[in-house]
């Protein structure tokens, strides 16, 4: 009878590396449907992200020229044009950087045209959807105050204005929004509250020509009706 043969610690990993190996192997051969199947969703995955970021871009730069159409129709003069080109950046290209600026200047041109009921509409909308750009936000907020100033609401009108103010107290308009709080609280014969923005005014913004402004009228008014 032979006698046994002791293998070394060597062969005796190769062995064992062999043994995976081919056990390996048998389970791709037994299932390389799997395998194909999870590589092709892996590369479609990287496909559908290529292509959603490419589509994202090419949605972006279409809105952007369907914006500038709709501004080079405005200063054309071909107001109602632009406005429908513009209600079709806001169908079409919702969510996109351009609609959120199409949607400001589109209630901007009804304020202009003293269609003050849809100008209100696209002001509120813009504020609804927009939580991150105090400039503009405040532009809306001051574009509802001039709405509300136009048709004689003049204590609603003061607090869109003040908020405006609040929304960028320092934006390049915030001493105008709070010229214009003042003003249309002195016109709703809320003196307190005009008292209180012009004193802002002294406070954060007394070294600019509406200081003055802001303390003439108020002394004016305060004069008028004996406050």
């Amino acid at each position: 009878m032979a006698g046994k043969v002791k293998l070394t610690k060597r062969q005796i990993k190769e062995d064992k590396f062999t043994t995976f190996v081919l056990s390996t192997k048998e389970r791709v051969e037994e299932n390389w449907q799997f395998w194909v199947i999870g590589a092709l969703a892996v590369v479609l995955v990287i496909v559908g992200a290529v292509y959603l970021i490419n589509s994202g871009k090419n949605r972006e730069h279409e809105a952007a020229l369907k914006l500038a159409e709709a501004q080079s129709q405005y200063r054309d003069a071909q107001i109602d044009v632009a406005m429908l080109t513009l209600t079709q950046l806001l169908d079409r290209y919702e969510g996109t950087a351009a609609a959120r600026q199409g949607r400001l200047f589109l209630a901007r041109i009804n304020y202009e045209q003293k269609n003050y009921a849809e100008a209100q509409r696209y002001f509120e909308e813009f504020l609804a959807r927009v939580k991150d750009d105090p400039l503009n936000r405040a532009a809306a907020l001051g574009g509802l105050g001039a709405v509300l100033e136009n048709q004689g609401e003049y204590a609603a009108a003061a607090e869109k204005y003040a908020q405006a103010a609040d929304e960028d107290p320092q934006g390049p308009l915030a001493p105008e929004y709070r010229y214009d709080a003042m003003r249309n609280y002195l016109a709703a014969g809320d003196i307190e509250n005009a008292r209180r923005q012009r004193d802002i005014i002294e406070s954060e913004f007394k070294q600019t020509p509406i200081y003055s402004r802001a303390v003439e009228l108020f002394a004016e008014e305060s004069a008028r009706t004996g406050s």
